[in-house]
C-alpha cells in the first residue's frame, strides 16, 4: 500500500512538472518520447538501483568456502543485473539511437595523433589527467599558480561526471520548482542544431548561483533528451562549492579552458560558455539588463576554429534574483586572489540572510525573480576556420557582431518587463 501511495504522489508531481514545462514550449522533443514520462524516469531509476546493487560486496575473512561463495553469487548478480539493465536500456530509451548515431557521424576520422583505435592522443590525455591521473604535474590543462592547482585538483569536473540518468530522474520535480518559484519561460531551442556540435554562447547572471544556467540545461535535456552530450564550461571556484558544486558536475560542467571546449566540440556536444564570466554575472543591479561579455574573445576563436554552429542565448530576470552593490573587482586586486585564484571579482550584495556582506559562497536566500531565456538563431559567419581564427581584426568584428545582437534581444525582453523580480 506504501509503495503504491508513492508511486501515485512521484505519477501526481511528473504530471504537475510536465504541464508546466509545457507551458514553456520546451516539451516537443525531436528524439522518442517525452524524457519526463513516469516511463523514462522509472527506468532511469531502476538502472540505478540495479548497478548499486550489482556491486560485489567486499571479501569476507570468516573462510575460502564462504569467500567463493559469495563471490559466486555477486558474479551471478552482476550478470543478472546487467541483462536486466540492458533490456531496460533498450525499451525505454529508444530516442539514445539518435543521439548515438549523431555521435558517431560528427566524430573525426582517425589521424596520426590517433591511438590506433580511433580515439584522439587529445582525448585520451584529458581522460588521463583530469579524470583518473593523479599526478597533476604533467597535466597539459592544469594552472601555473599555486591557488589554479589546488581548485583545479580537488574540484575539477571530467567528462565521464556528467549523469544523464540522474538528469532525467532530476527534472520532473526541478521543472516544478523552476515553473512554481522562477515561472520560467523558455523559448527558441529549435534554433540549437538538432544534431552536433554547436557553441551556446549566454550573458551571465545571477551570481555563483546561476538558475538560469540550470534552467536552460533542464530544457535542453527535455528537448533533445539527457542523453544528447551538452557541457559548460565553469569556474574552479564555482564548482568547488558544497552540494552546488556536485550538481554542475552531475549537469555537465567541465573546467573553464580553450582546449576542454575544442575537445567537446570535438566528440560532438553542445557546449555551453558564459565569457563574461565572474565579470559579468556579479555587475551591479543597475547594470543587469547590460550584455557585458567582458572583451572576452575566446569564444569567437572557438567557434571559429572548429567551424561549429554559435548559438547565442539571452537570459533574464536571472540578475535579479539577488541584489548586488558592486563586482568587487578592486577588492579581488587588493587580496590578490585575482592572481592566485584567477578570481577577478567577488560580489559586494544585499540580501538575506546575511544582510550586507562580499563574496558569493555563502548560502543565500534567491529572489523569486521571473526568469526568461531567449535562443536566438545561429550567427552566420562570413569565414571560419583556423586562419579566420588567427585574424584579430575579424575576431574583434565577429565579438561586436554577436554583443550587439544579444544586446538587441535583451532590450526587447527587458522593454516587456513591468517590473523588476514581478515581470
Amino acid at each position: 500500500m506504501a509503495q503504491s501511495n508513492r508511486k501515485r504522489a512521484a505519477d501526481s508531481i511528473r504530471s504537475a512538472a510536465w504541464q508546466g514545462a509545457a507551458s514553456t514550449g520546451v516539451t516537443g522533443a525531436p528524439f522518442g518520447d517525452p524524457p519526463l514520462s513516469s516511463q523514462s524516469a522509472g527506468a532511469a531509476s531502476r538502472r540505478r538501483t540495479t548497478a548499486r546493487r550489482a556491486s560485489p560486496a567486499k571479501p569476507s575473512t570468516n573462510g575460502t568456502a564462504t569467500n567463493g561463495a559469495r563471490k559466486g553469487e555477486a558474479s551471478k548478480a552482476v550478470a543478472r543485473a546487467a541483462a536486466t539493465t540492458e533490456r531496460t536500456r533498450s525499451t525505454t530509451t529508444h530516442h539514445a539511437g539518435a543521439i548515438r548515431s549523431t555521435r558517431a557521424a560528427v566524430r573525426r576520422p582517425q589521424s596520426a595523433g590517433s591511438n590506433g583505435s580511433g580515439e584522439s592522443t587529445a582525448a585520451r590525455e584529458f581522460y588521463d589527467t583530469v579524470a583518473e591521473a593523479e599526478d597533476w604535474r604533467e597535466n597539459p590543462f592544469a594552472a601555473f599558480r599555486v591557488g589554479e592547482k589546488l581548485l583545479d585538483r580537488i574540484f575539477s569536473g571530467s567528462f565521464e561526471q556528467r549523469d544523464p540518468d540522474l538528469i532525467r530522474e532530476g527534472l520532473p520535480i526541478s521543472w516544478l520548482m523552476a515553473t512554481l518559484y522562477f515561472r520560467a519561460k523558455v523559448e527558441g531551442l529549435e534554433n540549437i542544431p538538432d544534431v552536433g556540435p554547436a557553441l551556446v554562447v549566454g550573458n551571465h547572471s545571477g551570481g555563483n548561483y546561476i538558475p538560469d544556467s540550470f534552467i536552460l540545461g533542464m530544457a535542453f535535456a527535455t528537448y533533445f533528451g539527457a542523453e544528447r552530450p551538452w557541457f559548460a564550461l565553469t569556474h574552479s571556484a564555482a564548482m568547488a562549492m558544497p552540494i552546488i558544486g556536485n550538481l554542475l558536475k552531475s549537469f555537465g560542467s567541465i573546467p573553464a579552458s580553450r582546449e576542454n571546449a575544442d575537445e567537446a566540440l570535438r566528440r560532438g556536444a553542445c557546449v555551453l560558455v558564459y565569457p563574461g564570466g565572474d565579470i559579468e554575472t556579479y555587475r551591479p543591479w543597475w547594470k543587469r539588463n547590460e550584455i557585458s561579455l567582458a572583451g572576452r574573445k575566446g569564444f569567437i576563436r572557438t567557434a571559429l576554429k572548429n567551424e561549429v554552429p554559435l548559438v547565442p542565448v539571452v537570459n533574464i530576470g536571472s540578475h535579479e534574483t539577488g541584489i548586488f552593490l558592486s563586482d568587487g573587482q578592486w577588492l579581488c586586486k587588493l587580496l590578490g586572489i585575482d592572481k592566485s585564484l584567477r578570481i577577478k571579482a567577488t560580489p559586494i550584495q544585499v540580501g538575506l540572510p546575511w544582510g550586507i556582506w562580499a563574496t558569493d559562497f555563502l548560502p543565500r536566500l534567491l529572489l523569486p525573480a521571473k526568469i526568461e531565456i531567449r535562443v536566438l538563431p545561429e550567427m552566420q559567419f562570413k569565414r571560419t576556420g583556423p586562419e579566420a581564427a588567427a585574424d584579430d581584426d575579424y575576431v574583434q568584428e565577429c565579438f561586436d557582431e554577436v554583443v550587439r545582437v544579444m544586446q538587441e534581444a535583451h532590450d526587447e525582453m527587458a522593454a516587456k518587463r513591468r517590473w523588476p523580480i514581478i515581470g
